[in-house]
């Protein structure tokens, strides 16, 4: 078990570090600081946006969206483009695409239960505790 963290703790970082250092080999330091500051910029501008209409949605009242899992699926993009380097880059940008998101929910949902499903919030299978004062 301590052994795939400490690979991913140790190895992503790593690897992050080799694929910057190639990239600035082939194109420049600067032109390297530029594009990973353009890409913290990305995923910073991602989540403001996605708050924002999340906001205004709450607002008006309009119901959840049936793709509940959107949402968190861009935040991930928008983490991902916001941690330095160019390897997390290349996993967030296929999270934009709408399809590939759907992809990646269907995937989730298979493999760790529909959200909202027994045991999960607003389930109907769970059980609940009733405390009672005095």
């Amino acid at each position: 078990m301590c052994g795939p963290i400490l690979l991913a703790l140790i190895g992503l970082p790593a690897l992050e570090i080799y694929g910057m250092i190639k990239v600035g080999q082939r194109i420049g330091a600067f032109e390297t600081m530029i594009l990973l500051a353009l890409a913290f910029l990305a995923g910073l501008s991602l989540i403001r946006g996605h708050s924002l209409a999340a906001l205004r949605r709450m607002q008006t009242g309009a119901p959840p969206s049936a793709d509940v899992l959107a949402g968190p699926l861009v935040f991930v993009a928008a983490v991902l483009f916001m941690i330095p380097g160019f390897f997390s880059d290349a996993l967030a940008l296929p999270l934009l695409l709408p399809p590939v998101r759907r992809l990646v929910a269907r995937f989730i949902v298979r493999r760790y239960g529909r959200p909202g499903g027994p045991g999960g919030p607003g389930g109907g299978g769970g059980s609940f505790i009733i405390i009672r004062r005095g």
